[in-house]
């Protein structure tokens, strides 16, 4: 039995979605009905896709009058996400659609009633929450291995340069489109969203659920010429009084990949190096020592792995649209409720734009986490 997949976006990680259908591991399990991409000779791939003679279309409205599929995989901007899902469920496909689940909360609820209405499944790709390694340590936790949690904090440092803000100009950095659909693409909502994720997603009472808070703060700026920031440091408190920081930037003169330290009242979760190539560690209070391994998952499209046997009946813990809803909740909190400055004494270096002193200050909340920190490398709000 093949899975007959459509692949709606072949650039960014729609492109790593079509090298594992053509070439990786599910290749066998997959047939490609169609690809749906309004600029396909931008795609590296694009002459093996012609010589399978696999159709391709430049909107889903042109492929569904032709084909249908058990599942449509979504790679496009943020604000088409929640039609895009909602369109293709009530075209008979089970969806897997890339991070974030959607832009605007408001389109949660809609998003469950078409999920309802049709019966259909929807995997939103944080690829840390279809981490066997991520997984496990959320069985851990709600096994009660590690007890109540105390704290969490996360800090990641990806130095971007020009080039990514002008990658696209129709929604990077944007908080709205033109007609005033919300985008709220940032460094929280975009490059690092699965950290922020994480942190909510491995405390959820089961595991295709995540923690809300119940209190939220953000402090955000930015250094580049966009319209949303490229630094975050959001505060969360959860209701047992434990408190979270994520600390995030693209504005720095140093590449720190993810790091987190997650501590409860038997123990704590760290990463000893950093995520992407050290093991995560469990070290609980009686000197037992649990190596998680590796973060990401053994191949970067294991998610679209799981979106196909799950297609095929078979029983696979996922974060779907309960698990991925309180990240798009927090994010349209802090981007209705906080305010976005714009950083002062900033300059070109290896064509990033570096703030001064940026990176000590930012590596320095994380040692000793407190909100307020960012006032004095910032200029007024506008």
């Amino acid at each position: 039995m093949k899975v007959n997949v459509v692949l709606v976006g072949i650039g960014g990680f729609g492109l790593i979605h079509l090298k594992e259908a053509l070439e990786g591991k599910t290749k066998d399990l997959i047939n490609i009905t169609g690809v749906v991409e309004p600029y396909p000779q931008f795609c590296p791939k694009i002459d093996d896709v012609k010589a399978r003679n696999i159709p391709i279309y430049a909107t889903l409205d042109e492929f569904y009058k032709e084909h249908n599929a058990d599942l449509a995989v979504l790679s496009t901007p943020i604000q088409f996400h929640a039609e895009q899902i909602m369109y293709c469920m009530k075209h008979g496909a089970n969806v897997l659609c890339e991070k974030p689940l959607c832009a605007d909360e408001k389109d949660i609820e809609r998003i469950s009633e078409v999920m309802k209405e049709t019966g259909k499944f929807l995997l939103i790709g944080y690829q840390w929450s279809t981490s066997k390694t991520i997984l496990k340590i959320k069985k851990d936790i709600m096994d009660g291995i590690y007890g109540e949690l105390k704290s969490m904090k996360t800090l990641v440092l990806w130095p971007r340069n020009e080039s990514y803000f002008k990658r696209t100009t129709g929604w990077a950095g944007k908080k709205y489109t033109t007609d005033g659909v919300a985008i709220f693409d940032s460094i929280a909502n975009n490059a690092c969203a699965h950290y922020l994720h994480n942190m909510f997603f491995v405390l959820g009472d089961t595991m295709g659920t995540s923690k809300m808070p119940v209190a939220i703060k953000a402090e955000l700026a930015r250094a580049n010429n966009i319209e949303n920031f490229d630094t975050s440091v959001i505060n969360f408190t959860f209701d047992n009084g434990a408190e979270g920081y994520f600390i995030a930037s693209h504005d720095t003169d140093k590449l720190i990949d993810p790091i987190f330290s997650y501590e409860f009242e038997k123990g704590k979760i760290v990463t000893p190096t950093n995520a992407q190539s050290g093991d995560l560690v469990g070290e609980l209070n009686d000197g037992t020592v649990i190596n998680y391994g590796k973060a990401d998952p053994s191949t970067n499209c294991y998610k679209l792995e799981v979106a196909v046997r799950l297609c095929m009946g078979e029983k696979i813990d996922y974060c779907g649209l309960e698990g991925a809803s309180v990240q798009t909740k927090v994010i349209n909190y802090i981007q209705k409720n906080c305010e976005i400055y714009t950083f002062k004494n900033k300059h070109i270096v290896n064509g990033v734009m570096v703030v001064d002193g940026l990176t000590e200050l930012l590596e320095d909340i994380y040692e000793n986490p407190a909100i307020g920190k960012l006032t004095k490398f910032v200029k007024e709000n506008g």
